[in-house]
C-alpha cells in the first residue's frame, strides 16, 4: 500500500480502487484460461490480494481458443496467466523476449534494445562459459524489467520401463528426463531389453515401471502486466 502512496496512487472517491493523479483508476481485465484450474484458483487469490492494496482486477475465463486470439492476433489484454514450456538449450526461450518476435512467438509483447543486442552476443558466442555468463545477464535483465511474475515450476513425473526396455536417453544426462525432451534420442534408440513376464491374471510381473523421473522442468505459470493496453495499432517496443 505505501508503494502506491508513495508513487501518488490513491483512493481519493473511496470506493476501494486507487486513481493516478489524472483519476484513471487502477482496474484491469485480468484473462485466464478456462482449461486449467490451477491458473483460475490463482487468478482468484491474485485478485483478492491486489483488492486489499486498492487494484482492481477483474477476472475474465475465457476458452483457449478465445484466449491465444486475444494475446497473439490481437495484443489485446491488461494482466493474463501463460504459461511456457522450454527445451534444454535456451535458445528458443530467450527469442521470445526479442522485439522481432513481437505479434509473433512473443504473448507479452515486449521489446528491449538491451535485450536484443544480448541476444545476438549469446548466439554468436563460440565459448560456452561466455555465453553462460551472458544468458544469466538476459535473465537478470528480464527480472529486472517483469514482463513476466513467475508464479511457481511445475514438478512433472515420468515413469520409464528401464527393465523391458534399453535406450532411454535422459536429458540432461546426468539427472534429466527421457520423454518430453524436445529430442529425438529415446524415440531413435529405444527397444526391447528382455522378454516381458508375466503374473498369473496376464498381468506384468512385479517391477513393471522400474524408472520415475521427477524434474522441475520450464514450464511457469507467469502473471504479465502491461504498459501497453488494448493498443489497435498494435504494440512496439520500448527502449528500456
Amino acid at each position: 500500500k505505501q508503494i502506491l502512496e508513495d508513487a501518488g496512487y490513491a483512493d481519493s472517491d473511496g470506493d476501494g480502487i486507487r486513481e493516478s493523479a489524472e483519476g484513471k483508476k487502477l482496474s484491469f481485465r485480468f484473462d485466464v484460461m478456462s482449461a486449467y484450474q490451477s491458473d483460475i484458483t490463482a487468478g482468484k487469490m491474485i485478485v483478492q490480494w491486489l483488492k486489499d492494496v486498492g487494484v482492481e482486477l477483474k477476472l475474465n475465463i475465457a476458452d483457449e481458443g478465445a484466449f491465444g486470439d486475444r494475446v497473439y492476433d490481437n495484443a489485446d489484454m491488461d494482466v493474463y496467466i501463460w504459461s511456457w514450456g522450454g527445451d534444454i538449450d535456451p535458445g528458443f526461450m530467450l527469442s521470445c523476449f526479442t522485439s522481432t518476435q513481437i505479434l509473433n512467438w512473443s504473448d507479452c509483447q515486449y521489446g528491449s534494445p538491451v535485450y536484443d543486442e544480448m541476444y545476438r552476443e549469446q548466439a554468436a558466442a563460440v565459448d560456452r562459459d561466455d555465453r553462460i555468463e551472458i544468458v544469466h545477464k538476459m535473465q537478470e535483465h528480464l527480472y529486472d524489467q517483469a514482463p513476466y511474475i513467475i508464479l511457481w515450476y511445475n514438478l512433472d513425473c515420468e515413469a520409464y520401463q528401464a527393465d523391458k526396455w534399453s535406450g532411454w536417453e535422459l536429458v540432461p544426462k546426468e539427472d534429466g528426463r527421457p520423454v518430453w525432451t524436445f529430442l529425438r534420442g529415446t524415440y531413435e534408440n529405444v527397444k526391447p531389453a528382455v522378454a516381458a513376464t508375466t503374473g498369473d491374471g496376464g498381468g506384468l510381473s512385479g517391477g513393471a515401471i522400474a524408472g520415475i523421473i521427477v524434474a522441475a522442468v520450464v514450464v511457469v505459470g507467469a502473471i504479465v502486466f502491461f504498459v501497453l493496453r488494448r493498443s489497435k495499432g498494435g504494440p512496439k517496443a520500448e527502449e528500456l
